[in-house]
């Protein structure tokens, strides 16, 4: 159900360059600018101990070498889509709402939505075990839709290490839409 906003939308997303850029942009904060800081900060450790056998190691077997350049490319990979939209097709603004609702409900278990605006909606799961929460964030642009599913750690800060299998699920979404609501239509 569609209620006023009553909870904090942190981190704010800025819109226009988000569509823009078919990334989500958050705005400018001091505290986004130090979660963004801690993330890849952490994200930078992880990548150079990996690589720790390769730089101050002996010459390290095949295997390693394998699962130190999948476990890097899996890092890059939940880096770049962590915040990337997912374009959805849709009808009417109207429309969209109920059903992309729907849609994302066969796959995450959300709380209510909350409309930011007319062009936005993002619900926020609770931190569950050990500590991973989801932001669903929808924007609307016309006909289209564009939806990202974003993992929270314990401070309810984005993560960056679930960003392949939330943006996996969001094309699943995508494809769910397309054919459940979209096709039916036409």
């Amino acid at each position: 159900m569609d209620n006023p906003v009553t909870e904090d939308f942190s981190p704010e997303i800025n819109y226009e360059k988000s569509i823009q850029k078919h990334r989500l942009i958050y705005k400018i904060t001091g505290g986004r600018v130090f979660s963004e800081a801690a993330n890849w900060l952490m994200f930078s450790l992880f990548i150079f101990i990996s690589l720790q056998p390769l730089l101050f190691g002996r010459t390290p077997s095949t295997g390693v070498v394998i699962l130190i350049t999948l476990f890097i490319s899996w890092m890059l990979s939940n880096a770049l889509l962590n915040y990337s939209l997912v374009k959805i097709p849709g009808t009417t603004i109207n429309e969209n709402r109920a059903a992309i609702r729907l849609a994302i409900n066969k796959f995450v278990t959300v709380k209510d939505f909350k409309v930011d605006n007319d062009v936005m909606m993002r619900s926020f799961k609770p931190t569950g075990h050990p500590f991973w929460g989801k932001i669903v964030t929808i924007l609307f642009d016309g006909t289209e839709m564009y939806l990202n599913i974003t993992s929270t750690g314990k401070s309810e800060n984005p993560t960056m290490i679930h960003g392949l299998r939330n943006y996996i699920k969001a094309k699943r979404i995508a494809r769910y839409y397309k054919s459940n609501f979209i096709d039916i239509k036409h």
